[in-house]
C-alpha cells in the first residue's frame, strides 16, 4: 500500500470515529449563522427532545437569533447549552426540562435578550455563565428542587448572568450558591439564601 492510500484510509477511519463518538447536535458550518431555525415548527415549538433525543449539548450559536422559536423543550441528556445558543430569539417564552435533566451549565449569552419570562433551574446545573439572561424578560428565576440539600450544590453564578431583568425582583437560591463580588444584588434583585 502506499503512503497516499495509507493516509486516506487513516483519514477516513479518524472522520468516521469523530462522527459516531460526538452526540452534539449538527454543527452550524453547513448552515447560515441564523442557522437551525428549520427545526422549529409552524407554532413557533423547538422540540429539541423529540428532534435529536441522543443529543447531549447544544453547540454555541446553534439557535442564534432565530426569530421564529416561541418555545423548547430539551431532552435530559442536554449537559450543556452553549454560548448564545438561543441569544437574540426575542420571542423564545418558554423553555422546558424533564425531571432528569443532566444540565450542568448554560454558557455565556446562552439566553440572551429573548422573551422568556420564567426560568427553572434544573437541579445538576453548577455554572450560570456570563451575561446568560442578559436582557431576557424574566419575572422568575427558581430552581426545579427549592433548598434540596442535594440540588445545585456550589452553583456558580458569573457576573451579569441574571442582568437587566427590570422584572425580576428576587430569587431564592441554594445556601451554597456562589454570587459574584458585584453580586446579583447590584442589579436590584433580592437574594435570598436557602435554609
Amino acid at each position: 500500500m502506499n503512503k497516499i492510500a495509507f493516509s486516506i484510509i487513516v483519514v477516513s477511519m479518524f472522520a468516521c470515529m469523530l462522527i459516531t463518538t460526538s452526540n452534539a447536535l449538527k454543527p452550524l458550518e453547513d448552515k447560515p449563522l441564523n442557522g437551525n431555525c428549520d427545526d422549529v415548527d409552524e407554532l413557533g415549538h423547538l422540540n429539541i427532545a423529540a428532534l435529536y433525543p441522543e443529543a447531549d449539548r447544544i453547540q454555541q450559536y446553534q439557535y442564534y437569533n432565530c426569530s421564529s422559536v416561541k418555545s423548547v423543550t430539551f431532552p435530559d441528556a442536554i449537559f450543556s447549552i452553549g454560548q448564545e445558543a438561543f441569544s437574540l430569539c426575542k420571542n423564545l417564552e418558554v423553555v422546558n426540562f424533564g425531571s432528569d435533566s443532566k444540565l450542568n451549565q448554560i454558557a455565556i449569552q446562552a439566553f440572551l435578550r429573548t422573551g422568556i419570562k420564567d426560568f427553572v433551574v434544573p437541579p445538576l446545573v453548577k455554572a450560570v455563565m456570563y451575561e446568560a439572561f442578559n436582557g431576557a424578560s424574566l419575572k422568575s428565576f427558581t430552581f426545579q428542587k427549592p433548598c434540596d440539600s442535594e440540588s445545585n450544590q456550589n452553583i456558580q453564578f458569573f457576573s451579569g448572568a441574571l442582568g437587566f431583568n427590570p422584572r425580576l425582583k428576587s430569587i431564592e437560591v441554594p445556601k451554597t450558591a456562589v454570587l459574584p463580588e458585584e453580586g446579583v444584588q447590584d442589579i436590584g434583585v433580592k437574594v435570598t439564601y436557602c435554609p
